[in-house]
C-alpha cells in the first residue's frame, strides 16, 4: 500500500484555453500544456517539435517548403494552398498566425505552449476544427535583472544563437527583449 507523504502536493498548472487564466483540472477543454522548461530540455526549435508530448497532435513540414503541416485527431493540411485555411490553428499571445507557412514558430523565450484538441472556433475563430495551438511568451519581470544566451550547432552548417534580456525599470515598468539568429548551408549542394 502506498502513503503519499502528508505534505506532497501537486503543482498547479495555470492555463488560457479559454481566454482566461484557470487551472488545468478545471477547464473544460483537452488541453496539453508545455511548459518552457519542458521545451528546452527537449532541445525543441519550433512547435513542430513539441508536438511528440501532446497525445493526438501530430506535426511535420510540408515537403520541400519551411510550411507547417499540423494534424490534430486525423484532420489536417499537407498543402501550402494560399486560399485554404488551415484546420489547426496557431496562436501567439492571442495573435492568431493565419498560414501554415508562417505556423512553424520557434518555441525560444515562451511561457508556455497549449495544444487544445477539438473544435476552437467559437474562442479562435474561423476554421480552428481540428484544434489550436497557442503559445504565450515570457512576460517582463520586476524583481531582477536577467540575460540569457544560447549557442546551438548541429548537422548540415546550423548555427544558432538566442538570447534574452529582462531589464526592471521601475515598480511598475520592465523590458523583456529576445532575439534569435539561425544560419543553415541548406540540405542540397550545387
Amino acid at each position: 500500500v502506498f502513503l503519499p507523504h502528508a505534505n506532497a502536493q501537486i503543482d498547479e498548472i495555470i492555463v488560457r484555453a479559454s481566454k482566461r487564466e484557470t487551472n488545468l483540472q478545471s477547464t473544460p477543454i483537452a488541453v496539453s500544456a508545455i511548459t518552457s522548461e519542458t521545451a528546452e530540455n527537449l532541445i525543441a526549435r519550433d512547435i513542430g517539435d513539441v508536438a511528440i508530448l501532446a497525445p493526438n497532435f501530430s506535426a511535420s513540414k510540408v515537403t520541400g517548403f519551411n510550411a507547417a503541416s499540423f494534424a490534430m485527431r486525423g484532420a489536417g493540411q499537407t498543402d501550402i494552398i494560399v486560399y485554404s485555411d488551415p484546420q489547426v490553428g496557431v496562436a501567439i499571445d492571442d495573435f492568431i498566425v493565419p498560414h501554415v507557412q508562417t505556423q512553424l514558430l520557434d518555441v525560444f523565450d515562451i511561457e508556455q505552449v497549449e495544444v487544445l484538441r477539438g473544435p476552437q472556433g467559437t474562442l479562435f475563430g474561423k476554421n480552428t476544427t481540428a484544434g489550436m495551438v497557442t503559445l504565450r511568451t515570457k512576460r517582463p519581470e520586476f524583481d531582477a535583472a536577467t540575460a540569457k544566451l544560447s549557442v546551438r550547432a548541429a548537422s548540415h552548417g546550423r548555427r544558432e544563437v538566442r538570447t534574452a534580456v529582462n531589464m526592471p525599470i521601475s515598480d511598475t515598468l520592465a523590458i523583456r527583449a529576445a532575439a534569435l539568429v539561425t544560419e543553415s548551408d541548406g540540405y542540397y549542394k550545387n
